[in-house]
């Protein structure tokens, strides 16, 4: 079996790079970038945030091992811990010259106990009088990221709130946010996701006591907890002790339950995501959700009944068309059945279908799209023959082009390639060449592109033929060959057609490899021969 000439399978990567086995010289590897932040599920099958954060700790006597370090307003240090006990408006500790205005900030604290909850213990990038920055209104371990507009970082109380104690306040600089995901959401073996831009539209994603949160007395157990929620009550799906239990009062009424009205448009497409998970009685019992507009016009809703189980499950809901005169949109949850359900992190995106888990903390938050692209060189392709082969799953059907392609000179979008995309038209993989300005052949399928599959385009100036899964599904005799071949990308040469979903392997051979070759290429098993044993660690 031949050895192709680049080779990627998800393995090796740092920040604004994913590595490729072939070449090992580095020539084969892609750049990345995306300048958010943004979750992946981790080999141990927990969602993790990947930002890139510094090792420096900039807080002096986070732990508070000495009365020393901060600025105290009606507040004391005292034993390892920082008490605020007053019932002022204006009560809390504050440290000067540790933030730079614009940088992104990982903060993390010990809430240890709140004698009247209130409102909470809130964070400001500034002194005591600036703008809250995020309320903290449960005991146990907090972490949230904040843009600082300040050098200066407060805890304070907020009104209601008393006999405060805190410990091990962390603040550490996010230093980039261009890591690349590998995802092991489908299994065992890694993908390379790359998604595009998504806004999670709801605030509070995962503080379901949170205001924002209405509760229903006809259709949730208002007594239990705060307001029928028991806050940080079970391990989540990121690994946590940061689940919610919501309580029902068994109503059968979708709309008398624990509710969020989100912003929306009257005629656009929205998807919805949540984690659900069931615990004794109540696995084997059904929840139900409902998005639906809000206000405006005829009612028109999305209704789901879902059976709890034993296990995190995350229910995704789509999609939603708000029809005209909508202003609002609103996800609630009751239960005819089950007295109460773990919940953990709400989402609602404004597009046809539901992406990775994107956190919020007071605010929505985007994720910002993945790039990667530029791997090769002109010595790594052969213009005149050579075989492109993928293994790799879309997203979605969403009406889009997204291409992985070998693309000449970056002017033109008919200018010389090869590529291998997905269409606008649902459950298409089209093939495709140009020569020039000049297409030689565009070429479409059917597949199920949502499922995981193996693609390889074989050229040569006498034939070029498509393959699906080990079948070839066409061919095309005769063709000029492209030019000027020098590097692979998740789009076309204009930047145009990015590639977003989950691909497990690349591999390009500078050769036209002969059919008994490609078929033995579509079982995989030489490659992952070649690279079994290896170990790919972050470089």
């Amino acid at each position: 079996m031949a050895i192709p000439s680049l080779a990627m399978i998800p393995s090796g990567y740092k920040d604004g790079k994913v590595y490729s086995v072939l070449p090992s010289n580095g020539d084969g590897d892609f750049t990345f970038s995306r300048g958010s932040s943004a979750t992946r599920v981790n080999q141990d099958g927990l969602i993790e945030d990947v930002r890139q954060i510094s090792d420096v700790e900039l807080i002096t006597n986070g732990g508070f091992d000495t009365d020393s370090d901060w600025a105290l307003t009606n507040a004391s240090i005292s034993s390892g811990i920082a008490n605020i006990s007053t019932s002022g408006d204006l009560a809390g500790i504050v440290q000067s010259s540790i933030t730079t205005t614009g940088k992104t900030y990982k903060l993390s604290i010990d809430i240890v106990s709140i004698q009247t909850l209130g409102d909470g213990v809130s964070l400001t990038s500034g002194g005591l009088t600036s703008a809250v920055i995020h309320t903290f209104t449960t005991l146990g371990t907090h972490t949230v990221y904040f843009t600082a507009t300040s050098t200066t970082i407060a805890i304070k109380r907020k009104s209601g709130a008393t006999d405060i104690s805190i410990d091990n306040v962390s603040v550490k600089e996010v230093i980039s946010f261009d890591v690349p995901r590998l995802d092991y959401s489908d299994g065992s073996c890694p993908s390379l996701l790359l998604e595009g831009q998504s806004t999670n539209l709801l605030p509070y994603s995962n503080e379901f006591t949170n205001a924002a949160w209405s509760k229903s007395s006809t259709g949730i157990n208002t007594s239990v907890g705060t307001n029928g929620i028991n806050e940080n009550i079970a391990i989540s799906p990121d690994g946590t002790q940061n689940a919610d239990r919501v309580n029902f009062n068994l109503q059968s009424d979708l709309d008398s339950g624990m509710f969020d009205i989100f912003a929306a448009s009257q005629n656009n497409t929205y998807s919805t995501s949540v984690y659900l998970k069931g615990e004794g009685s109540n696995i084997g019992k059904k929840v139900s959700i409902r998005v639906k507009r809000s206000s405006g016009g005829a009612f028109t809703s999305v209704d789901t009944d879902y059976t709890l189980t034993n296990e995190w499950v995350r229910l995704e809901i789509y999609p939603l068309t708000l029809p005209s005169g909508a202003t609002n949109g609103i996800i609630a949850f009751s239960s005819s059945e089950a007295t109460s359900c773990l919940i953990y992190g709400a989402q609602i995106e404004e597009q046809s279908h539901s992406t990775s888990y994107i956190p919020t903390n007071g605010a929505v938050a985007t994720r910002l799209a993945d790039e990667c692209n530029s791997a090769g060189n002109a010595s790594t392709f052969n213009d005149s023959e050579g075989v492109l082969m993928v293994e790799t799953s879309a997203l979605a059907n969403d009406g889009t082009f997204r291409t992985i392609a070998i693309n000449g000179t970056p002017t033109n979008v008919n200018e010389d390639r090869i590529q291998i995309y997905f269409r606008t038209d649902a459950n298409i993989i089209n093939f495709g060449m140009e020569s020039g300005d000049s297409a030689q052949f565009f070429l479409q399928f059917p597949l199920d592109v949502k499922s995981n599959n193996k693609l390889a385009l074989k050229y040569s100036a006498s034939s070029c033929s498509f393959w699906i899964n080990g079948f070839e599904v066409g061919e095309e005799l005769n063709k000029v060959m492209p030019t000027g071949l020098s590097r692979l990308d998740f789009n076309l040469q204009n930047g145009g057609d990015n590639f977003y979903g989950k691909t497990k392997q690349v591999q390009y051979f500078n050769t036209a490899l002969t059919d008994i070759e490609i078929e033995e290429l579509s079982s995989w098993s030489s490659f992952l021969e070649m690279a079994e044993g290896q170990q790919y660690k972050i470089k």
